[in-house]
């Protein structure tokens, strides 16, 4: 055999040992004649764990930790958004308030029916928001006193003859949160609130004061948890 036989010969071998040991190093796909690589490298995965690679090459925490991410990432935002309603409801009042006490209210006024509407509603929104439990007087925390001092009717709107087409009603209240726990008042405060009604058809009368009562609502909700 020729000097240059023997060369190439000896390349080929060198080449071809090369080849395999890059084969060898190649992670099986699952398919025989393939010898898997073994990792043994640390490797960390999203949620912070470690640990060893498996013969696959591949870190079943990690895989563990990919599956599961969106889970848990779900669950923080739900835990997050709780604690936002949780403080969106109690605003600035007391930690040491939970419970309140609301007398029916007292009506200044000579119409009739309204007050007692108006305190329905009241009740009805504290016990559908949780804001603070309703109860009696010698066990609340906290006291509520509402006074219906007025209702006013004015024109709000007229039509081609001048004739009053919408007159505008407004209630005012009067309230007043005390702190029975501290003995002390919370805030005092004027309300006042409107609904328009049709003397002549719809939206009637007492669609207006159904309108102004529910702004009232709202406008004592807000106070109780704004920041005085």
């Amino acid at each position: 055999m020729s000097p240059r036989s023997l060369k190439d010969g000896a390349a080929t071998r060198s080449s071809s040992s090369q080849l395999k040991r890059v084969f060898e190093a190649l992670p099986s796909p699952g398919g025989k004649g393939m010898r898997p690589a073994r990792r043994t490298d640390s490797l960390r995965d999203p949620m912070g764990r470690t640990g060893e690679a498996g013969p696959d090459g591949l870190q079943a925490g990690k895989l563990l930790g990919r599956r599961h991410f969106p889970l848990v990432l779900g669950l923080l935002l739900v835990l997050g958004l709780c604690a936002a309603c949780s403080y969106s409801f109690k605003g600035s009042l007391p930690p040491h308030l939970r419970t309140v006490a609301i007398p029916p209210i007292v009506n200044e006024t000579a119409e009739f029916g309204v007050a007692e509407d108006l305190g329905e509603l009241v009740l009805a929104r504290f016990l559908r928001d949780g804001l603070l439990r309703v109860t009696d007087e010698e066990r609340a925390d906290s006291r509520l006193v509402l006074s219906f001092k007025q209702i006013s009717e004015a024109p709000f709107a007229y039509s081609q003859d001048e004739v009053t087409s919408q007159v505008r009603l407004t209630i005012r209240l009067h309230g007043e949160f005390m702190d029975r726990v501290e003995d002390r008042e919370l805030w005092q405060k004027d309300f006042s609130e409107w609904g328009t009604y049709d003397p002549n058809g719809t939206p009637t009368r007492a669609d207006a004061i159904a309108e102004a009562a529910r702004k009232l609502v709202e406008a004592i909700n807000q106070q109780l948890v704004a920041d005085w």
